[in-house]
């Protein structure tokens, strides 16, 4: 799909993309009836206040409108998308605004991370095709109503240790510190389980690379159908993942069991190691430790 990068907000829009292609996935498994899109498009949301969607954030677009406002976002899979495909770019007709390479991008150095300048600078043939504004982001009816509940039920449990009283997405869509930030991240709806074959890569300057192959299983415990608060539990999400390549690291296997309420219970991890043929207990998983790949 084309980058459709915001002048102004490049960062965001590329996330607003990401969440585009996922809910594409969603909706073709979780259809949703006309009349809770229409609700979720329909002026101030119960309970949040006038001026926001339904995840909290600002509906209007900015006075140089390089954000669009949000209307809905995608509400259905666009003409041609097969389940299990590669999705579609549903504005493969959107022509671009203008292009940013290594020639011009002094001229819009404030609105490029270091990251993005230094590849501009460095390869002659990057460039970055500038789209206009897509607020493409939307989610099932049902995770709007319990962000709505939520948004009356959450509260932080300590000193932001864990929170209670919220199910199926984020807990406090107008967050008032960080902390609250903070759970809204942990607590996104991505569907109730996710399987995938993901690619970790290593380049190098000189253009070798390395990869890594990893098949990975999520099953979010606090996005399942039909749960409530009072049945959670203290389970957030359970994770496993198995590396298939390269040959050298084939075989090892990860279990995580990811946990809301920290001071009731830590994050619980095991590694299968296929030299040593046994599992082991990685207490050293509780905290964020650097790893080797």
């Amino acid at each position: 799909m084309k980058n459709r990068y915001l002048l102004k907000m490049l960062s965001v829009q590329a996330t607003l993309l990401t969440a585009a292609g996922i809910l594409i996935f969603w909706l073709a498994t979780d259809p949703v009836s006309a009349q809770t899109w229409h609700w979720a498009e329909a002026g101030p949301v119960p309970g949040l206040g006038p001026g926001l969607t339904p995840v909290g954030a600002i509906r209007a677009g900015n006075a140089e409108n390089t954000i669009c406002p949000w209307t809905g976002g995608i509400e259905k899979p666009p003409p041609g998308y097969v389940v299990g495909r590669h999705h579609l770019d549903p504005f493969a007709a959107d022509e671009p605004l203008f292009t940013i390479n290594g020639k011009n991008a002094q001229r819009f150095k404030a609105n490029l991370s270091e990251g993005q300048q230094a590849l501009l600078c460095s390869y002659p043939g990057f460039l970055m095709k500038i789209y206009p504004c897509r607020r493409t982001a939307s989610f099932p009816g049902h995770v709007y109503q319990a962000i709505v509940s939520n948004h009356r039920s959450a509260r932080l449990i300590g000193d932001g240790d864990g929170v209670e009283g919220a199910v199926i997405s984020i807990p406090f869509p107008v967050p008032q510190d960080g902390r609250e930030a903070i759970w809204n991240h942990l607590f996104r709806y991505r569907g109730e389980s996710v399987r995938r074959i993901a690619v970790q890569t290593i380049v190098a300057a000189s253009g070798g690379y390395f990869q890594v192959r990893i098949k990975e299983a999520n099953l979010f415990n606090y996005a399942r159908t039909g749960i409530r608060a009072e049945t959670l539990g203290n389970i957030l999400f359970y994770y496993k993942m198995h590396v298939i390549a390269p040959p050298s690291s084939a075989g090892y296997i990860e279990l995580i069991h990811e946990t809301i309420n920290k001071r009731r219970g830590k994050r619980t991890s095991w590694a299968y190691i296929p030299g040593a043929r046994r599992v082991i207990r990685l207490p050293q998983n509780v905290y964020d430790t650097p790893t080797a790949d």
